[in-house]
């Protein structure tokens, strides 16, 4: 109430609640795989608008790479903003187990694989960067990470066994004569 000489004059206003304030969590850090994409949805109460670090208004955010991902909220009571962390992860592996190879009777191979940060599993079930072989056969072996997984194989001949080499008899050689000598083993360089 207002009053002068003049008079008086009244009026009356009503305080009501306006509501709570904002709030929102993006939710712990992440790890994202090369060339991936992750829908991140905070969870909020009590939110009119969203503003993400590049301006969208969007009550979501696609992840496409590595770096800091930030929400500001707001309502007609104030504002909220949360933060979360983008890792990039290692890119899925590739394995090279090399090309198919014959190896002489009792003689052996080491197989290497030299990817970091995988896991290993031979084709007999060992989990060791290296694998010895001798017997002929296919060999194969799986590398994996958080991003992927790879395989190889690689196929180990047996060459034959070495020939046995027979001349024959010491020959008697008389001038002008000529002998002609044949071992007869195929498939071998002389």
């Amino acid at each position: 109430t207002v009053s002068n000489g003049c008079g008086s004059d009244a009026d009356t206003i009503e305080v009501i609640n306006g509501g709570p304030l904002p709030a929102v969590t993006l939710g712990l850090d992440i790890s994202l795989c090369p060339g991936d994409t992750l829908l991140v949805q905070p969870v909020f109460v009590d939110v009119d608008t969203w503003t993400w670090q590049d301006g969208s208004p969007s009550p979501s955010f696609d992840v496409t790479d590595q770096g800091t991902i930030s929400i500001n909220v707001t309502n007609s009571c104030g504002a909220a903003t949360d933060t979360l962390l983008v890792a990039l992860l290692d890119p899925a592996p590739v394995l090279e187990l090399g090309v198919d190879t014959s190896l002489c009777a009792g003689a052996s191979v080491i197989l290497t694989i030299t990817n970091d940060d995988v896991t290993i599993v031979w084709s007999d079930g060992s989990m060791n960067t290296t694998l010895q072989v001798q017997d002929p056969g296919l060999y194969y072996a799986t590398v994996t990470n958080a991003c992927g997984a790879d395989r190889d194989t690689i196929q180990l001949y047996q060459l034959p066994s070495i020939p046995i080499l027979d001349l024959g008899p010491d020959l008697p050689l008389c001038p002008g004569e000529t002998i002609t000598i044949t071992p007869g083993i195929a498939d071998v360089d002389y």
